[in-house]
């Protein structure tokens, strides 16, 4: 069985400020290979500017070239896919 972690993160002035953490699945483990958003985090100064969102669109892009759904575990990443109609080709 094969979970590849990974993340996605966002620096300004060499400071990680935005961070998305996610796994991705293969088959044996979801009903077809998959990622899973785990948490999204961003620094309190920088909450508000769409850094949180950027970083979905991220991981949405990277499901989409790889032919996978994404499921999410993480509130936030949650709402912000279930609410915008142009996420729900990846939503499993």
């Amino acid at each position: 069985m094969s979970n590849i972690r990974n993340d996605y993160y966002i620096a300004v002035g060499g400071e990680i400020v935005a961070q998305i953490e996610f796994i991705i699945h293969e088959k044996e483990v979801l009903e077809d290979n998959g990622i899973v958003i785990s948490h999204t985090l961003v620094a309190d100064h920088c909450r508000g500017q769409g850094l949180g969102k950027a970083l979905i669109d991220r991981v949405v892009i990277h499901a989409r070239s790889q032919n996978k759904h994404i499921r999410s575990i993480c509130p936030f990443a949650k709402m912000i896919l279930e609410k915008d109609k142009h996420y729900r080709d990846v939503l499993q």
